[in-house]
């Protein structure tokens, strides 16, 4: 019998933090009062698609300006009230419809836009009317696919898209989405998918890769792979205290920057998990998902962290459902939801 991938919504001691897994495993809600419990431990509420979701593989998740939840998935956007889940899906007959309901990423923007980056292209909701544009900018790349796998506010009005194939696309928004959009196209060597970016001191990013770790200044234009032959695929890429932490498919490094612009790789952690998303809370702890590993939960101690690892146990109740988790995220109340 098929298992639904539920949304998990669990309570720790110091804190109440909601949050959607999208591993598969039972249905149903769970939800425990924080003070009845031993610290360190976590205890799950669960939605899923019997409570309304559209599809359990979850790509994306962010909160608006007004505290609704969005989450994208492979099979619609989905908009969580907090009591019920409402859907926005592709009609093929309607131009004014999402452009894909293969969602990737979420971004909001200043002017109450939702960026919505998917397999085929973009599209942006206008928060206040709830109506759609979309656009694939497909005569100004080199293939007629467009595969969103990120979008970033640089400054001012600058949008940044990080694509599966086609590079970066640094885009000007100017006036009236989506006509009044100046595009302009980077590569990196061997094309390939760009999944996180973090600006570094000095006016200079680092991105992460399929084909490792890069930095990029955007007045040259050039890329320059950093520590080759040491990091392949890149997932994400986060700066908590001093260190940055990569999450890869060969484990979670923490690497340091130093005066002379340079990263040097301080540790390997879990290297034998793949690490999908991380997220920095208010605390500066890490919260960490994997591809079959679970939840990793890095508690700050002073300039150290203290790891403790989550996973299903089919024997206890309040436990993840299952192992694979995709994206992570931390709303404006200090919740964190994955």
């Amino acid at each position: 019998m098929h298992k639904e991938n539920p949304i998990h919504l669990f309570s720790w001691l110091h804190r109440l933090l909601a949050l959607i897994f999208i591993t598969s495993g039972f249905s149903g809600n769970i939800f425990c009062q924080r003070e009845s419990y031993p610290v360190n431990e976590l205890y799950f509420q669960q939605y899923s698609i019997n409570q309304g979701l559209s599809h359990s593989s979850v790509n994306s998740i962010i909160q608006d300006q007004y505290g609704f939840l969005w989450i994208g998935t492979f099979d619609g956007l989905n908009r969580f009230d907090g009591m019920k889940f409402s859907v926005f899906k592709k009609d093929p007959a309607d131009s004014s419809t999402i452009i894909n309901d293969r969602i990737l990423t979420l971004y909001e923007d200043d002017g109450e836009i939702l960026w919505i980056g998917t397999e085929e292209g973009i599209s942006i909701l206008d928060l206040k009317t709830l109506q759609f544009k979309s656009f694939s900018l497909p005569s100004l790349l080199q293939s007629s696919k467009l595969e969103v796998r990120k979008i970033v506010n640089i400054h001012n009005n600058e949008i940044w898209i990080l694509t599966g194939s086609n590079g970066l696309l640094r885009v000007s928004v100017k006036g009236k989405l989506p006509e009044g959009i100046d595009l302009f196209v980077s590569h990196l060597p061997g094309s390939p998918s760009l999944y996180d970016v973090l600006r570094l001191p000095g006016d200079q990013f680092v991105f992460s890769t399929s084909s490792g770790l890069f930095s990029y200044h955007p007045g040259e234009n050039i890329f320059k792979q950093i520590l080759p032959g040491l990091i392949n695929n890149a997932r994400t890429i986060k700066k908590a205290g001093e260190s940055y932490f990569l999450g890869t498919n060969n484990g979670l490094f923490e690497l340091s920057y130093n005066n002379e612009r340079t990263f040097q790789m301080k540790r390997v952690l879990f290297n034998n998990a793949i690490i999908t998303s991380i997220e920095i809370d208010e605390n500066e702890d890490l919260w960490i998902a994997t591809n079959g590993s679970g939840l990793i939960f890095g508690e700050r101690k002073q300039d150290a962290y203290k790891f403790t690892n989550y996973k299903h146990d089919p024997y206890r109740d309040n436990t993840i459902s299952a192992d694979r988790l995709t994206c992570i995220y931390e709303d404006h109340f200090g919740n964190i939801w994955s």
